[in-house]
């Protein structure tokens, strides 16, 4: 993740979870159909103690393997 907050350009994080009654993924749009891989996508999160800010990140690799790309970050 970038070093600092979108918002309001803090270096002050902490990382976390976001939690529901299960977990929380990121389904692509466009999943090849018979991709032998799940397609939920993990996310890493982490909150901006200074304004609040929540950012995610996933992996791009995986993305890219679900949707028949190799345009991966």
């Amino acid at each position: 993740m970038d070093d600092k907050c979108l918002r309001c350009g803090s270096s002050n994080f902490q990382p976390g979870a976001i939690q529901s009654t299960g977990s929380i993924y990121f389904v692509p749009d466009n999943t090849k159909l018979l991709s032998a891989l799940s397609s939920d996508v993990s996310l890493k999160s982490r909150i901006c103690m200074d304004c609040g800010t929540l950012d995610f990140t996933g992996d791009t690799k995986k993305v890219a393997a679900l949707v028949g790309t190799d345009k991966a970050a």
